[in-house]
Formats: structure tokens, sequence, C-alpha cells
């Protein structure tokens, strides 16, 4: 089984803030136009690059190998003490001003932290959670993280 997916890296758009404040106060103390315009422009692209980075999974019947960027992890069937899966909010639209969801895999393994993998869930708006349930539903029950879960439990009960 082979997913492909983007991941959402929380902690590289902390580091796009921090990088992109750093600029922005040289500009302010020195009034310069051009540090302002450049922190401006990092955050922008920082932020793409965050919400964006190319990530996938591979399950055979032993191991799950997941790609995030150029971090690569492999978890024995074995170790992994619980998975789960949950719809999370992911952020906010400033265009369209709704809220964006998430599916959030969490791997718990023995003696280690937990796996964390999030991503976007394009389909999924906050007027078909409380008006369309079925078809949330379905398309939660649908979504490549909920299916691995399965695949993972299915091995791991053989």
């Amino acid at each position: 089984m082979r997913e492909y997916y983007t991941h959402k890296s929380s902690f590289i758009s902390l580091c796009c803030i921090i990088i992109a404040i750093i600029p922005i106060a040289i500009g302010f103390l020195t009034y310069s136009l051009n540090c302002i315009i450049i922190a401006f422009i990092a955050a922008i692209v920082g932020s793409f690059f965050s919400n964006n980075i190319p990530a996938s999974f591979e399950a055979d019947d032993k191991k799950v190998t997941f790609k995030k960027g150029i971090i690569k992890k492999t978890i024995n069937y074995k170790d992994i003490k619980s998975i789960r899966c949950e719809v999370v909010k992911a952020g906010y639209s400033r265009l369209m001003g709704d809220i964006l969801y998430g599916m959030k895999l969490v791997i718990t393994i023995n003696g280690e932290d937990d796996f964390v993998t999030i991503t976007r869930f394009d389909d999924v708006t906050t007027d078909m959670i409380l008006q369309k349930s079925e078809e949330y539903q379905n398309l939660v029950n649908e979504h490549r993280f909920i299916k691995l879960k399965k695949y993972i439990d299915d091995k791991r009960d053989e």
C-alpha cells in the first residue's frame, strides 16, 4: 500500500515567522523598506512550503515507511502501541473566512515519542460537518490515513 500526500508542518511555519521577524525588526530600526519587503516575501514563501511538504507512506506486511520531505521514518508493526486518526482544525482561510481541516495520524511507538503527520482535508467544510454528516463520514472513512490505520490493524492482528 503506497500513498502520496502533502504534509503540513507547524515547526517550519514557526521557523519562517521567526526568520521573517528579524528583517522586519531591522527594517523598522533602520527605516529600510527593503528589509521589510524581503521579510514579507520570505514569510509568504515559507508559509507555502510549510503547508505543502511532499510526503508519502508505504506499508507492507511487517512495517510502514513514512517520508516527509527529506525525513524518512520506518515503523515496525510489532513496535506500535496504538494508532489513531482524527480530524483537526488546520487553520483558517483568510480569503473565504472558513475553517480549514486536516486529518491527523498519530502512531504511539513503544519506547519512543509519538509519530505524527497531518495532511489537509480539502473537501471538508464546516457546513458539511454540520449539515451533511453522512457525506462527511464517507469522506472520513475513505481518507488515506484511515485506510492505512485499518491496514496496519489487520496486519498487527495476524
